[in-house]
């Protein structure tokens, strides 16, 4: 239950990062392990590739979270916190044909951090 409120506590704070485009505020919640996933050149490239607007040249986190990570998450409604482990939740938004994930959060340290996707 205190997880629960943790969670939408923090994912509260990222609605209001999101539609400040507040990238060093997102910083502080991107878990170690999703930060040097999306510090590497070759992933960013490889992200650029599979959106849906072409040309978009994704070269460093902060282009990572301004055309990758907010686009997806605009107008999401979390409606489910639900545990994968013990120390990773998914928040989803239930649909009928398919939930829509829109965090991933892993416990480090006594604190939920955001798991961003790898591809």
């Amino acid at each position: 239950v205190e997880d629960k409120k943790d969670i939408m506590e923090t994912i509260d704070a990222l609605n209001d990062i999101i539609k400040n485009r507040d990238y060093d505020s997102w910083l502080k919640y991107v878990s170690p392990s999703s930060k040097q996933y999306w510090s590497n050149p070759k992933n960013l490239a490889a992200v650029a590739n599979r959106l849906p607007i072409k040309g978009v040249k994704i070269r460093s986190m902060k282009d990572y979270f301004l055309y990758v990570f907010i686009p997806a998450r605009q107008n999401s409604k979390v409606e489910e916190i639900r545990y994968v482990s013990s120390t990773v939740v998914k928040a989803v938004e239930p649909h009928a044909e398919e939930d829509l994930i829109y965090y991933m959060f892993e416990k480090t340290g006594g604190k939920w951090y955001l798991k961003l996707d790898t591809l």
